[in-house]
């Protein structure tokens, strides 16, 4: 009986990975001592715990059982198998469990507080200085110096205007006095711009104008400037002479009458 306990313990600890041979355990009927080599030592890693659970309990290892011919549901292991200790150190003491190393407390490493960097203040952007705008020189005034003479027949007009609208007003009242084959326009324009009383001037110019072909003027001349309009007509007559409504200043006059020669 005790050969065959010992060939089953021998396959059940084997199964479980602990090599034990044979003449390492003592059978006394269901109790085993197991007694370890020449030292009385066990495997490396075995317990007496171990050794008795194994061979108490059974290996969970069904394969190897089956392999070796054990039926582990009909063979769970030996029961009520005392595990003695062998003698002197037999059974190999679980070395005593070195105190754990104190891990030194790593003292957290101070990150530097980073100093801000200073922005930098932007240098001012120099202003340009503007470029000074040319003032544009004064267009000068346009000179008026124009003169309308009439010798009976033809009206000839000449000397400066302010503008082509002046000139054209001048030509247009000669041309309806007398028709625009008897007008001479020797009229030019001076370069500015007209004056504030130049119109006016050449309003009275036109009135005058006017008067030349009727039966109220024989011949003259009329001149505007800017500060004057004036004439110098011939009248037929008193009564031509004192019909006349002329603007500015200037004079008509009435040739005297030819007194016939006596030839008694």
């Amino acid at each position: 009986m005790e050969d065959q306990l010992g060939e089953r313990a021998l396959v059940h600890l084997a199964c479980e990975g602990v090599d034990i041979p044979e003449d390492q355990l003592d059978w006394s009927y269901r109790s085993v001592t197991v007694s370890g080599d020449v030292n009385g030592e066990l495997p490396a890693g075995v317990t007496a715990d171990q050794v008795e659970r194994i061979i108490d309990d059974g290996s969970d290892n069904t394969e190897c059982l089956a392999d070796s011919g054990i039926d582990a549901s009909n063979d769970p292991g030996v029961y009520n198998v005392n595990v003695a200790a062998a003698a002197g150190a037999a059974l190999a003491a679980i070395p005593d469990t070195p105190d754990p190393t104190t891990v030194p407390t790593v003292e957290p490493t101070a990150v530097p507080t980073a100093e801000p960097t200073a922005t930098p203040e932007p240098e001012p952007t120099a202003t340009p200085e503007p470029e000074p705008t040319a003032t544009p020189e004064p267009v000068p005034d346009a000179e008026l110096d124009a003169t309308a003479s009439f010798d009976g027949q033809i009206i000839t007009l000449a000397g400066l205007v302010g503008s082509e609208a002046q000139r054209d007003q001048l030509v247009a009242a000669a041309v309806a006095a007398v028709g625009a084959d008897n007008v001479i326009d020797e009229l030019t324009v001076d370069p500015g711009d007209p004056t504030n009383g130049s119109a006016a001037r050449v309003d009275d110019l036109s009135s005058l104008i006017a008067n030349y072909g009727s039966a109220n003027v024989v011949s003259g001349s009329a001149s505007i400037s800017e500060d004057a309009t004036t004439y110098e007509f011939t009248a037929p007559s008193d009564e031509a002479r004192d019909a006349l409504a002329l603007p500015g200043e200037g004079t008509v006059s009435v040739p005297e009458a030819t007194t016939p020669a006596f030839t008694g």
